[in-house]
């Protein structure tokens, strides 16, 4: 949890006029990560001169993590009706198999353009990809 206000240090790191007496926000963070789960799997090897089965171990993982952040103050300067306070990033990454450390995630965001330096237009942004765990063990 924490709270983000930004300050006016003038020249040229001055806060546009904008800005001044409304923004700051109220920040939340959830991240979970669920322990790795165990599966085994049994393969049967049929070469020429060998039979018998193989044991393969593989670990899963699933986690997600929750980025939430409220305005506060005066949105009177904001442009348009929905002055929409509340907004989120929202992470989900699965791996099939941690002992590759590779696997997928999905990104959303629903929020004011954090490019956009005054925060005047809303957005959503959705994406995917792969995800990549560095140094897991």
């Amino acid at each position: 949890m924490g709270f983000q206000k930004e300050i006016d240090l003038g020249g040229p790191l001055a806060m546009s006029k904008e800005m001044k007496n409304y923004y700051g926000r109220l920040l939340f963070q959830l991240h979970w990560i669920k322990k790795p789960s165990l599966s085994t799997k049994n393969y049967t090897v049929r070469g020429k001169t060998n039979e018998g089965t193989v044991e393969k171990i593989i670990r899963r993982q699933f986690g997600i993590r929750g980025e939430f952040e409220y305005i506060v103050g005066d949105l009177s300067e904001f442009l348009g009706e929905q002055k929409r306070r509340l907004g989120w990033h929202t992470y989900i990454t699965y791996m099939p198999s941690v002992t590759n450390e590779v696997g997928f995630i999905a990104h959303t965001y629903l929020s004011r353009d954090y490019m956009n330096i005054r925060f005047d237009d809303i957005v959503f942004v959705g994406g995917l990809g792969f995800y990549v765990k560095f140094n897991g063990k």
